[in-house]
C-alpha cells in the first residue's frame, strides 16, 4: 500500500515517504474496509473446533471474536490508495465534521471510520474488564432522504467477573458468542466503526464524524475516514454546528444562502445568552431525526427563508426566544410530531406556516402566533 501511494499520489507531487506517508489509522481503516467478511452460521462436527469456546466453530456477518472483521484482500486494498476515497482529519472533544459522498450506483455502501487510541497506563487484574478507550469518536450515515440514520456494527461484549480470577482463567462458552448488529448507538470499547448500508439507492450521503470524548494531548483527535466512493468535507455544515456549539453571548451567526444538511445537537454553551442564528436571503437549515438546535436563552432565529424541514427535531431558543421568519416563506412541516417547546419557554413565531404540524409544550411553556402566521392544514397545537 506504501508503495503505490508513493508511486501514484507522493512522487508526482515531489512528497517522500519520509514525510508524507498516510496515518496508521488510514491503513487500518483501509484494510478493514476492504476486507472479506467470513460468515460460517453452522458448525460441523469432526471440524476443528473453537480454541476459545471448545465448541464448534461458527462466525457471523460483521465483526465477531473469531475472524475479527474478516480476511486482509491485499489486492484490494491497494485500489484505496487513490485519496479521493480516504480522508484524513481531526477534532476536537464535542466538534462535528461532516463529510459527503456520492455513491453512483444502487448497492451496497460502506463507510468506515479509525483513529490512533493515546496509550493507556496498561491492565491490572482489577481493571483488565474496563474499557481502555480514552478517545472515542462517533459516526453514522444520514440517508438521503435526511431521515434515516444508519448506526455502525455493534458487537456486544462477552460476560465476565467485575475481575479476573486468580488464576487468570476466564474461559469464553459456546452461548457467550453473538452476532453482531448494526446499532442504534456508537461502539464504546474500540477505537473503529463501520457502517454498512446493503442494497441502497444511488444518492449522496451524509458521514457525522464526531468527538464524544477526546483525550489527546494535544487536544485534537485525529482519524481516517474511507467510503467505497469518492469523499468531500461538507464546510458549510461542519462550519455551522461548531459554530453553534461554541458561541458566546450575543453571538450572531449567519447563515448563508446554503443548504446546510444536518443538524445534531447543536447548542450554545450554558450562560450563553442572547444568541441570534441569522439567516441571510435563501439561507436554508435542514434537521436530522431527533436534532436538536439550541441558541441559548433569550435566543432569536430569524431571516429564514426556509428553516427546518424534517422530523422529530427539537428548537430550543432559551427562555423568552423568538423565532422570526422574515417574508412569511419558512414553513414548519412534517407529517408526525415536529417541534417541542419546553417549560417556561414562551416562543413566538411570527410570518412563519405551521403546515400539517404537531407542536408540543410542556406545562409552563407557551407559544405566542404572532403576526402573520398562519397554522395550516392539520396543525395541532398541543399540551
Amino acid at each position: 500500500m506504501l508503495d503505490k501511494y508513493n508511486r501514484v499520489y507522493l512522487q508526482p507531487r515531489s512528497k517522500s515517504l519520509r514525510t508524507d506517508a498516510f496515518w496508521n489509522s488510514t491503513a487500518k481503516a483501509v484494510l478493514i474496509h476492504t476486507a472479506t467478511d467470513l460468515v460460517k452460521t453452522t458448525g460441523y462436527a469432526g471440524e476443528h473446533a473453537n480454541c476459545d469456546t471448545r465448541g464448534l466453530l461458527v462466525y457471523h456477518d460483521g465483526p465477531d471474536y473469531a475472524t475479527g472483521w474478516g480476511m486482509v484482500d491485499a489486492v484490494n486494498a491497494l485500489a484505496w490508495t487513490d485519496t479521493s476515497r480516504f480522508k484524513q482529519d481531526s477534532l476536537d472533544q464535542d466538534d462535528v465534521s461532516i463529510y459527503k459522498t456520492n455513491h453512483a450506483y444502487a448497492g451496497d455502501l460502506r463507510v468506515s471510520l479509525a483513529w490512533d487510541d493515546p496509550p493507556t497506563s496498561g491492565s491490572t487484574r482489577a481493571n483488565c474488564y474496563q474499557i481502555k478507550l480514552l478517545s472515542d469518536l462517533d459516526m453514522h450515515v444520514l440517508g438521503a432522504d435526511r431521515q434515516t440514520i444508519h448506526y455502525p456494527w455493534l458487537l456486544d461484549t462477552l460476560p465476565h467477573p467485575d475481575t479476573l480470577p486468580a488464576n487468570g482463567y476466564d474461559p469464553m462458552q459456546p452461548g457467550d458468542v453473538h452476532a453482531a448488529y448494526r446499532g442504534p448507538g456508537y461502539d464504546r470499547r474500540n477505537n473503529v466503526e463501520v457502517v454498512d448500508i446493503d442494497q441502497t439507492a444511488a444518492a449522496t450521503y451524509s458521514i457525522v464524524v464526531t468527538g464524544h470524548v477526546v483525550a489527546t494531548a494535544q487536544g485534537l483527535q485525529r482519524f481516517s475516514l474511507v467510503s467505497d466512493d469518492s469523499l468531500w468535507k461538507d464546510v458549510g455544515s461542519t462550519w455551522l454546528i461548531n459554530q453553534v456549539n461554541g458561541a458566546s453571548a450575543s453571538q450572531t451567526i449567519t447563515v448563508t444562502p446554503n443548504t446546510y444538511d444536518v443538524v445534531v445537537d447543536a447548542a450554545v454553551p450554558a450562560g450563553a445568552t442572547n444568541v441570534t442564528l441569522a439567516f441571510q436571503a435563501g439561507g436554508t437549515l435542514s434537521m436530522a431525526p431527533d436534532a436538536t438546535i439550541s441558541v441559548g436563552s433569550t435566543g432569536t432565529i430569524t431571516g429564514a427563508q426556509s428553516v427546518l424541514v424534517g422530523e422529530y427535531y427539537t428548537v430550543d431558543t432559551g427562555s423568552d426566544g423568538t423565532i422570526n421568519e422574515i417574508g412569511g416563506r419558512a414553513t414548519f412541516s412534517g407529517s408526525v410530531p415536529c417541534g417541542t417547546v419546553n417549560a417556561s419557554q414562551n416562543i413566538t413565531i411570527q410570518n412563519a406556516t405551521l403546515n400539517g404540524c404537531t407542536r408540543d409544550y410542556t406545562a409552563g411553556g407557551s407559544i405566542n402566533v404572532g403576526d402573520g402566521a398562519t397554522l395550516g392544514d392539520g396543525t395541532t397545537l398541543r399540551g
